[in-house]
């Protein structure tokens, strides 16, 4: 991809978490392990193949804000916990490239917690937060300027991470799925981490450049420049 067009999007969130249910050995919860991460993003449905690995660094930019950031992927893994910030699995009601990610990696680690999140701001919001949990109807629910849409059980998961709904918001009512606020079920299906990937900017990352799969790049331009 070019620098030929710039972002229209102000404010974005492109995340995928996977817990392993079993620590990898001579993991260091508080270490990047750079090597694991490459690994990870070569079984990434949204990469084709590494083009280049940046040095190890601290995580520098969540938002692209360019053409050329779409083709950056960043990667932490520390002890069990692999945390992705990558702008190709974002999302619109049309291209759903978070939901296939989280079946690949349901498939790669089973028994893992996984959960993502896509919000997008391209005048009109659109936001997508995926719950994976083992033994429990995935959830996914997804969020756009005049509506809300569940699949799956919430109250399967919210069960399955001992939580009732005003853990939520003390407003939320499930039924209507008004003022659903993702964040607290995503940080509690990963509690047992004790460094919360959302909080720990000075902790290194591993960033790849990479070549996106064929048919994938007129996808992600529709996502990023189509509106």
């Amino acid at each position: 991809m070019t620098d030929t067009d710039e972002l229209y999007v102000r404010e974005s969130v492109t995340t995928l978490t996977v817990m392993l249910a079993v620590p990898v050995q001579g993991a260091d919860v508080a270490v990047h392990d750079s090597a694991r991460a490459r690994e990870f993003v070569q079984n990434m449905t949204t990469v084709d193949e590494i083009l280049e690995q940046l040095p190890d660094c601290a995580m520098d930019a969540l938002q692209p804000t360019s053409r050329s950031d779409l083709d950056y992927v960043r990667v932490g893994c520390w002890g069990r916990v692999t945390h992705v910030v990558d702008p190709g699995l974002a999302s619109d009601f049309l291209h759903m490239p978070l939901t296939e990610e989280i079946s690949n990696q349901e498939t790669r680690f089973p028994g893992a917690r996984v959960v993502g999140e896509v919000y997008l701001d391209m005048g009109g919001e659109y936001a997508e937060s995926v719950v994976s949990l083992p033994g429990v109807p995935r959830l996914v629910v997804r969020q756009w300027d005049d509506g809300t849409e569940a699949t799956g059980d919430l109250r399967q998961v919210l069960d399955a991470l001992g939580m009732v709904p005003a853990d939520v918001d003390e407003d939320f009512d499930p039924e209507t799925l008004e003022d659903w606020d993702p964040e607290p079920v995503l940080r509690r299906a990963l509690d047992g981490f004790d460094a919360d990937p959302w909080t720990e900017p000075s902790r290194n990352w591993s960033v790849f450049r990479v070549r996106r799969p064929d048919g994938f790049v007129s996808g992600m331009e529709e996502v990023w420049f189509g509106r």
